[in-house]
Parts: structure tokens; C-alpha cells; sequence
């Protein structure tokens, strides 16, 4: 394994990463949101 490979496979995985990470954050704010947005609609309703 040369340095190169290595930094090419090491840059993939922090992006893989950075990926994952911006999911679980999107699914933990739509976890937060919702409690909100269903009182309103309660009350809507």
C-alpha cells in the first residue's frame, strides 16, 4: 500500500462517513420536529 491509496481510501471513508452521520442527523431532527407539527395538527383538527 503506497500513501496514496491509503489517503484515497481514508478521504472515501470520512466521506462515507460524513454521509451516514448527515442521515442519523436528518432522521434525529425529523424525531424532534414531529412533536410539534402533530400537536398543531391536533389542534387543527
Amino acid at each position: 500500500m503506497d500513501m496514496k491509496m491509503l489517503f484515497i481510501i481514508g478521504a472515501g471513508v470520512v466521506i462515507f462517513n460524513c454521509g451516514i452521520m448527515a442521515e442519523r442527523y436528518k432522521d434525529f431532527v425529523y424525531e424532534l420536529q414531529p412533536k410539534a407539527i402533530r400537536k398543531k395538527r391536533k389542534v387543527a383538527i
